[in-house]
């Protein structure tokens, strides 16, 4: 069943969404590295923030490399070249997957990138506003 042109479609499209994801995963860490540089001197808050980011950064990038493997997936219908090709390269995964697996996959990389930028985004705003309540005192 998964195996249409428009279940390629679909996952496709929901795959090519990591560029979103990346600019809002981008906004928040460039909008408070003026703060951290300039004001607020704790390198703790900053270190979270960065592996907040690099945490997000990699999901989009497994995003966007899923894209890439399903356009490839569905425009020629070959699963078994296309395991085969991916177990040379990635010699520690299953040599078959299912369609329904693969999808699973994906959608488990979406959600996190999803939690990821917002998690960027209540952290870097927590910072802020924590450091323009807190530094008035």
């Amino acid at each position: 069943m998964l195996t249409t042109k428009t279940s390629g479609k679909v996952i496709v499209s929901l795959t090519q969404s990591w560029r979103y994801l990346l600019l809002l995963s981008l906004l928040p860490y460039i909008s408070t590295l003026p703060v951290f540089s300039l004001h607020f001197h704790n390198k703790l808050a900053f270190f979270v923030a960065s592996l907040l980011f690099l945490f997000t950064q990699y999901h989009l990038f497994r995003l966007w490399l899923d894209s890439h493997f399903f356009q490839a997936l569905y425009r020629y219908q070959d699963d078994v070249s296309f395991d085969e090709s991916l177990s040379i390269l990635f010699p520690k995964r299953p040599q078959k997957q299912t369609m329904e697996a693969r999808w699973l996959g994906t959608k488990r990389l979406f959600s996190f990138a999803v939690i990821g930028v917002s998690i960027q985004w209540v952290w870097c705003l927590g910072m802020v506003f924590g450091y323009a309540l807190f530094d008035t005192f």
